[in-house]
């Protein structure tokens, strides 16, 4: 197999630039050598990168002024993608070699062997009395490891379908939906009949427009249209640190509100999943607390529900709705702090662990099976290993896992839960849509529904 060795460079790392000069004229066809400009593309070549989700397209652009090939691709993104999944630096040798036709390969090279390094398919990373944690590939690992029928929960927050590209290695969102599907027939596959399915999943915009990719909602679908899953029910996750973005839309044009909510889909491989809210009850609110002391008067309501004097029983506490309200603000926590002293880079889309507790508390027993394909920092295996269940978690990132680790040193640094709750800060607040209404001067509506930037009044906020 013809190949040739390319060292990583500062410009490889932050730019994309991967320098392949070095491999000779011949090593690409000539049809691959294009212009200067993304419209004199070439025929592409299909690159196949180790530790990326889908093979590549690209060609070769040429200097626009000496006509010569640059000796760098086009696409440039997944260089930066493939440098950052295979925790490379500059210095570093990576190997790129012909596989056939227009095809190519691109994987990590040992130093001291000069051989690409294959990584493998599994590799039982950590274990404790009740969990496990592998790199590798979440569909070889769990097929492998898993009998179908044998698992009671799947928990999971999968890389979020974004305009943006984000370190730990999302999919574009126009091609989610088509890359997720293995995972939801497997998943169906490995859950009990009573079994569960949570995934919390965020939300995209379509590229240059102040309109909303549908991706989410097709993966919804196709979860239960094709692969078998039932909805049990759809949860929102609202997150009141959320920092107001996409900022083009929000602060700058001021079109669009704050996006601040996560869908969380709650799917079952059955009608009937075993599951319980008494386990994620809240405190009664102060009208309800006061409703249980004065009394309350059966009657029929305006929108017809015939409230019966049960309404007055008091359960000690309250039913929660399907919105979740928990802030992302984790910030000094044992796991920061140990990522910091060993110079790891901490996954950098953790979801707070009352996200999966809520989850594994209501829909498992101690000593049943949870699993999260896409584990990152294992927060869903720290709260599963603090309720007492049995769990696996599977990642593709070695540093991501390296870290994960702190999680499971010692019992004493599982997230711990207070006795008792102080209540006056254990909620947030939300203020009804009209409360400043009255407050502030009314603005005029861009005719063009904002799509060219208006100039900035003073008086405006």
């Amino acid at each position: 197999m013809e190949s040739c060795v390319i060292e990583i460079t500062e410009a490889a790392k932050k730019h994309g630039n991967l320098n392949v000069a070095c491999c000779g004229k011949s090593f690409f066809p000539e049809d691959a050598i294009g212009g200067a400009t993304k419209a004199e593309s070439a025929n592409p070549i299909t690159i196949v990168a180790s530790g990326l989700v889908e093979p590549v397209k690209t060609d070769i652009p040429s200097d626009g002024k000496t006509g010569r090939p640059r000796w760098i691709f086009r696409d440039r993104k997944w260089v930066r993608e493939f440098v950052a999944s295979n925790n490379l630096n500059p210095g570093d040798n990576v190997t790129i070699a012909r596989l056939g036709g227009r095809s190519y390969s691109v994987q990590p090279t040992d130093k001291r062997t000069g051989f690409p390094v294959t990584v493998p398919r599994s590799k039982l990373f950590h274990r404790t009395k009740l969990g496990r944690i592998y790199l590798g590939d979440s569909l070889a690992v769990l097929n492998k490891q898993l009998a179908p029928g044998s698992v009671d929960l799947i928990v999971t927050s999968p890389p979020f379908g974004l305009v943006r590209k984000k370190d730990y290695g999302n999919v574009d969102a126009d091609k989610y939906v088509e890359w997720f599907k293995p995972f939801g027939n497997l998943f169906l596959r490995l859950l009990k009949p009573t079994g569960s399915l949570i995934v919390d999943m965020g939300g995209s915009w379509n590229p240059g427009f102040p309109t909303r990719s549908l991706y989410h909602y097709e993966l919804l679908l196709t979860l239960c249209n094709e692969c078998g899953f039932h909805l049990a029910q759809e949860f929102f996750w609202w997150n009141p640190s959320k920092l107001p973005t996409p900022a083009e839309w929000v602060t700058v044009r001021r079109i669009r509100v704050k996006d601040a909510v996560n869908f969380v889909w709650w799917l079952s491989r059955t009608p009937w999943p075993k599951a319980s809210n008494r386990r994620v009850l809240s405190p009664y609110s102060i009208a309800m607390r006061d409703l249980l002391k004065n009394g309350y008067k059966a009657k029929l309501r305006p929108s017809g529900h015939d409230i019966s004097e049960k309404f007055s029983t008091d359960n000690k506490a309250a039913i929660p709705p399907n919105l979740i309200a928990v802030a992302n603000t984790e910030s000094n926590s044992y796991y920061l702090r140990y990522c910091k002293e060993k110079g790891l880079s901490p996954h950098p889309a953790r979801f707070p662990s009352e996200i999966p507790e809520y989850f594994i508390r209501m829909l498992t027993d101690p000593g049943d099976l949870v699993v999260d394909p896409f584990a990152g920092s294992c927060v869903a295996g720290e709260v599963a290993q603090r309720l007492k269940r049995r769990w696996i978690c599977v990642d593709t990132v070695e540093e991501y896992l390296e870290g994960a680790i702190a999680r499971f040193r010692r019992e004493d640094t599982l997230f711990p839960l207070p006795k008792s709750r102080d209540l006056s800060n254990s909620y947030y607040k939300i203020y009804h849509p009209g409360a400043n209404w009255n407050c502030e001067p009314d603005v005029v509506l861009p005719s063009d529904g904002g799509s060219a930037r208006a100039k900035r009044s003073k008086n405006l906020k």
